[in-house]
Formats: C-alpha cells, sequence, structure tokens
C-alpha cells in the first residue's frame, strides 16, 4: 500500500509506473523467498511448501482486499457486500494460482539443483 501511495503522489506517470514495477518485484522477491526458504526445510514435502505459499498469498490478499472497499466505500450503503465479496474472492484468486506456480517452481527446483545436505554426505 505504500507504493500506492507514492505512485499516486508521483511527479510524472513514468514515475508512478516505476513506484508499481517496485511493488510488484518486492511481491516477487517475497513470494521466492518464501518457496526457498519452505524448500530448506527438509520435513515438508512439495505440496505442503506450495500450501505453505499460497495460504500467505491468500491471507495477504484478504488483508489488501478488505483495505480496499473498506478505503474506498467507506459510507456507501453497499460498502459491506462489497468489501464481503472481496475478502472471499481475493484470496482464491490468487491463492489458487500462487499454489500452482509454486508446486511447479519448487518441483522444477528439486529436480535441476541438489539440496545442500544431500552434496556433503560422502557417496559409498
Amino acid at each position: 500500500m505504500l507504493t500506492t501511495i507514492l505512485s499516486r503522489s508521483a511527479t510524472s506517470p513514468a514515475v508512478g509506473v516505476r513506484w508499481r514495477f517496485a511493488a510488484w518485484s518486492v511481491s516477487f522477491a517475497v513470494f521466492a523467498a518464501h518457496i526457498l526458504i519452505s524448500r530448506r526445510e527438509r520435513r515438508r514435502s512439495v505440496r505442503q511448501s506450495a500450501g505453505q505459499v499460497a495460504i500467505a498469498v491468500a491471507a495477504a490478499t484478504g488483508v489488501l482486499a478488505l483495505a480496499g472497499p473498506v478505503r474506498s466505500h467507506w459510507g456507501e450503503p453497499h460498502a459491506a457486500r462489497v468489501a464481503l465479496l472481496s475478502v472471499v474472492l481475493w484470496p482464491v484468486l490468487t491463492g489458487i494460482p500462487s499454489f500452482v506456480v509454486a508446486l511447479v517452481v519448487r518441483h522444477v527446483l528439486d529436480r535441476v539443483t541438489k539440496p545442500a545436505d544431500e552434496s556433503l554426505i560422502p557417496s559409498s
């Protein structure tokens, strides 16, 4: 939400676009870090890691979805309906694709690279 405020107060449309790009970059970095961190935890399967990432994405978008309608529709008669619809739909619409992406990325990472722990074990 900080980048939204900065984007709106930008001196030119190009600067606004840069702030939006910064927001997307930070979101991507957090998503990738979450996948990598969950991969390091050897107890978790690929599905568990993807589920954890998807739940985090859904929770974050749920909070943002609640803040948006409350801020923009405050005092209007249909504000509660818009907020409820947003809080239900946005987590679903972002959680499911993030689960699929995290599942594929984690599976590819496991196929392509060896975990650091296995590379230190001498072969017999």
